[in-house]
């Protein structure tokens, strides 16, 4: 049985400038492709000449090249992971050999690879896209598979844009409440910043007793990848 291979973009060393985990120092692995096209994509993830590795190989070059276990976690992100499932557990099941930590950034567009691929990850940052149609329909699927996962282990960020936003959060929020899940991401598209607007997002999630953090792509402020 052949093995499934991944088009690495990029492996970089940073800090997390996203989401709950806002300052940690990570081991990033950006993998190339995505089926989404969403119209505010601010990442390079065109896959370069003679990117394509195996898991092993990628595992090798990740541990003789970097102190792995030192780090919070190593981040598999995209692009989307996603397209990756074989190619992600094969990965997973070496760096674990070596005290690493993974953390896995997806948009969660395919829920059930999302289900199928979540134990081999120690945690998941999971956008919620809502150029995903019909949008309530995936935001239900989306949330029942979070509520599966706990949310100690999975987190769910909503990149939103400052005109058009509320009407995002109105549909999204009744469906938190009802799988349980008491606390989102939110951050605004280009850090965007518009206080009033921002206010107003969170005072809904708020009335269904959802806690809501804004946080800006921290990342992009101090200047690093």
């Amino acid at each position: 049985m052949s093995q499934q291979l991944a088009n690495v973009v990029s492996i970089f060393d940073s800090i997390q400038g996203e989401g709950r985990y806002v300052g940690a120092r990570q081991l990033f692995v950006r993998l190339a492709g995505c089926p989404l096209a969403c119209p505010y994509c601010d990442t390079d993830h065109t896959a370069p000449q003679d990117s394509e590795v195996s898991a092993q190989d990628l595992a090798e070059l990740l541990t003789t090249q970097f102190q792995v276990k030192l780090y919070h976690s190593i981040s598999i992100t995209g692009g989307e992971p996603l397209l990756y499932p074989d190619f992600l557990r094969q990965l997973a099941k070496i760096l674990h050999t070596y005290e690493a930590r993974l953390f896995l950034e997806t948009s969660g567009y395919d829920t059930q690879a999302l289900l199928n691929i979540a134990g081999c990850f120690d945690y998941l940052s999971v956008d919620l896209k809502w150029n995903i149609s019909p949008f309530e329909e995936h935001t239900h699927k989306l949330l029942k598979v979070i509520s599966k996962l706990g949310t100690k282990k999975a987190y769910i960020k909503i990149p939103l844009p400052i005109e058009g936003g509320l009407e995002i959060v109105q549909q999204s929020a009744p469906i938190f409440k009802h799988y349980g899940i008491a606390e989102v991401w939110l951050q605004s598209i280009d850090n965007v910043v518009d206080t009033d607007k921002i206010a107003g997002w969170q005072r809904v999630f708020a009335n269904y007793g959802v806690r809501a953090f804004f946080v800006p792509q921290v990342h992009k402020l101090i200047g690093v990848e």
